[in-house]
C-alpha cells in the first residue's frame, strides 16, 4: 500500500489486494450495505470516492474526483464527468 500524501484520506474497506496506491483526500467506506473489497493493482486518484457493498477488481484505476459505487471490471478506468458551464 503506498499513499501519496494522504492527508483527509479515509479508508475502511472489507479488504485491500496488493500494490494499493492512493492519493489525498480519498473517501473509501460504508454505503449501500456494507464497504467496499478492492482488488490488486488499484490506483485512486486524488478525490476520489469509493463507498457501498461492491467489487473493485484487479488492475482498476480510478480517476481524481471520481465517485464510485458500482463494481468495476479488471483493467477497468474510471472518471468523473467533464466539467461544464450551468
Amino acid at each position: 500500500m503506498y499513499i501519496e500524501h494522504g492527508f483527509s484520506t479515509i479508508v475502511f474497506a472489507k479488504s485491500i489486494g496488493k500494490n494499493f496506491y492512493i492519493n489525498q483526500n480519498v473517501t473509501i467506506g460504508t454505503g449501500r450495505g456494507g464497504n467496499p473489497t478492492i482488488g490488486d493493482n488499484v490506483r485512486v486518484g486524488a478525490n476520489s470516492v469509493i463507498i457501498g457493498n461492491i467489487f473493485v477488481a484487479d488492475d482498476v484505476k480510478v480517476g481524481a474526483g471520481a465517485v464510485l459505487n458500482f463494481e468495476v471490471p479488471k483493467g477497468s478506468t474510471v472518471i468523473s464527468q467533464k466539467c461544464r458551464v450551468i
